[in-house]
């Protein structure tokens, strides 16, 4: 329906769909907030991309090692070792940032939960239990600790998911360390 008077004059304020379409002409801030929101819509469809790639790695990861001879896999885990749990998600575990260790503790979730070949599954769960971090402490003190002491309900879900991801491997050492852990 056409408005005549009042403040659309001679536009309608609903579209062809029906719905609502805002007015910025008079309001600056309404402008700003729609194009932070257009932002923060581009980021997250931009990390899901991101998120997906590294998803369709770690499946071809498990297709090459489980394809592979004893040899292959055992340099496979050693590179994985070395170039991605060493270097990457140990330093990220280890932030102070809650976005930072929010993130990092959802990509080690998925990357965990996406594996099924035996020999990265044990790679994972030893650097899991025996990788130190920068301050001479044990990298699952610093995430089993993380679950009552974080300030962010977020990280304490994040971190919950992570250790049940690791059940879910249904490895003996990480049970017993899981099981050695609870005070």
């Amino acid at each position: 329906p056409l408005i005549v008077a009042g403040k659309f004059a001679g536009k309608s304020p609903y579209d062809a769909s029906g719905r609502k379409t805002p007015n910025f002409e008079n309001d600056p801030f309404q402008e700003e907030m729609d194009l932070e929101r257009i932002q923060r819509m581009r980021r997250k469809k931009k990390m899901i991309k991101s998120l997906n790639e590294f998803t369709a790695f770690v499946h071809y990861l498990n297709q090459v090692s489980c394809g592979s001879s004893r040899q292959v896999k055992k340099k496979i885990g050693e590179h994985l070792r070395t170039g991605f749990l060493d270097a990457v998600i140990n330093p990220a575990l280890t932030r102070h940032d809650e976005k930072d260790i929010l993130i990092s503790t959802m990509y080690f979730d998925t990357f965990i939960s996406n594996l099924s070949c035996p020999c990265l599954i044990e790679e994972v769960v030893d650097f899991f239990i025996n990788s130190k971090t920068k301050l001479k402490g044990f990298l699952r003190e610093t995430v089993f600790n993380r679950i009552n002491v974080a300030s962010s309900e977020l990280v304490s879900t994040a971190t919950l998911r992570l250790i049940h991801s690791f059940i879910a491997l249904d490895s003996e050492s990480f049970m017993k360390t899981l099981v050695l852990s609870i005070n």
